[in-house]
């Protein structure tokens, strides 16, 4: 948190130096030469010198401001993947859908991730797959929130 705080602090002061900085060379700056700046999309652009600082003073004030755009809450979602039998496995993929999040089981066949919260009713899918298995094994499920919007998908493999 520190960090991101002393970063918005530095852009910004930096951003607000090269803006007077601009002002200057729009003062007293009238006779130097033009400057090119390569921009994405748009080739080269021409222009005098305080254009380049002014456009690099901008983008410095945006930083913070992009940064600090609010996030949707994300929801924790954890649970077992277990195969017949109570044994468990690794490297079994879980996915949840319609958020397309996707991770693997521990060895002890557990999981967890974070996905972006739905609108309220919304369901979502947990989808199992385990590799290495001819012909491969899909199953589907459904998430199950609490109270809290924690989230938990425990499967059984096999058991359909």
């Amino acid at each position: 948190m520190l960090w991101g705080l002393s970063f918005a602090v530095i852009s910004v002061a930096t951003g607000l130096a090269l803006l007077a900085l601009t002002i200057v060379l729009l003062i007293w700056g009238r006779n130097q030469p033009p400057i090119a700046l390569p921009l994405w999309k748009l080739g080269e652009v021409k222009g005098p010198a305080w254009f380049g600082v002014l456009i690099l003073g901008v983008a410095l004030l945006w930083v913070p401001m992009w940064r600090s755009y609010e996030r949707p809450e994300r929801l924790p979602i954890s649970g077992r993947i277990t195969l017949p039998a109570g044994r468990t496995r690794g490297y079994v993929v879980v996915s949840v859908v319609p958020s397309s999040h996707t991770t693997l089981t521990l060895a002890d066949g557990t999981y967890s991730l974070r996905i972006p919260k739905g609108e309220e009713g919304m369901q979502y899918q947990g989808l199992v797959y385990v590799p290495n298995t001819n012909p491969p094994e899909y199953y589907l499920g459904v998430v199950r929130f609490d109270a809290d919007g924690r989230g938990t998908f425990d499967y059984t493999v096999g058991k359909r």
